[in-house]
């Protein structure tokens, strides 16, 4: 539900002037970091079939918890069953950046996303406003990160699945939104701009992932500050699509930067 690669800073110090400054704070490590789970959207397992797989007559009406390492499987095999399943899909996405604590974005831009399997994603911009300094050094970069990472050659390698990432589930349920789901540790097994290590409420029922919260597994740069970075899953035609994220970051000369992303009227094209 779930892509990274190395980002270079996005723009450079100066302190000519304060349209200049703004350029300033965005280095690589919060664009790494939207991309990390962005990416993820893709890729985060599906509803299709139970992980656990079968259980007799006798277990019919007690289904017992299942281990740290049946949590593990699930997720894969929730991946896998995804990557089978889902030939392509349409989305619309709209990103907004807020400055500071305002309530009204600097810079939005809409985009028709469109991926197809084996080829990736690709991007017509329906609308846009605001600052375009702001779109063309933070919106359109991530787009052009989220674009190299859907190739089918890069997918593989940043999947959220225990190939890429160590898993230590919580046993114990919790409840998200009104669902039962289990909380996975997420670290990264490599450090990569394109993981993270954080979290991952789990769908108890199919081991889908419903929510992501996380950092980057590699250093952040100098002038980015402290980043976070959350998503949230919803089913459509019991597939787990992306539906929002908000990432935050934070530096000693410009303060806050939030990134809000909501992504609606999805279109799934299954494979036959």
């Amino acid at each position: 539900m779930t892509r990274f690669g190395s980002l270079k800073s996005m723009v450079s110090c100066t302190r000519r002037n304060s349209s200049a400054s703004i350029s300033l704070i965005y280095g690589k490590s919060f664009f790494a970091l939207i991309l990390s789970v962005l990416v993820a959207q893709a890729l985060i397992g599906g509803a299709f079939a139970s992980a656990r797989g079968s259980r007799g007559d006798a277990e019919a009406s007690f289904d017992p918890e299942p281990s740290s390492a049946e949590i593990i499987q699930g997720i894969d095999n929730a991946v896998r069953n995804r990557e089978k399943v889902v030939a392509g899909y349409t989305v619309k996405d709209h990103y907004a950046i807020y400055r500071n604590g305002g309530a009204t974005p600097a810079a939005e831009m809409t985009v028709q996303t469109v991926y197809t399997k084996g080829v990736g994603k690709s991007f017509t911009t329906l609308s846009e406003s605001g600052s375009g300094l702001l779109r063309s050094t933070v919106i359109e970069k991530i787009i052009a990160g989220e674009k190299e990472m859907s190739t089918a050659d890069v997918r593989d390698s940043v999947l959220v699945n225990s190939t890429n990432y160590e898993m230590t589930p919580d046993l114990t349920r919790t409840q998200l939104n009104g669902k039962d789901c289990y909380l996975v540790a997420l670290k990264a097994r490599r450090k990569s701009p394109h993981l993270f290590n954080g979290k991952a409420w789990v769908d108890a029922s199919d081991f889908s992932v419903l929510r992501l919260e996380g950092t980057p597994s590699q250093s952040p740069s100098f002038f980015a500050g402290d980043s976070t970075m959350a998503r949230d899953y919803s089913k459509f035609d019991g597939i787990p699509m992306a539906v929002r994220a908000e990432a935050h970051s934070h530096n000693f000369l410009l303060g806050d930067t939030t990134l809000k992303i909501e992504s609606t009227d999805y279109q799934i094209q299954r494979n036959p």
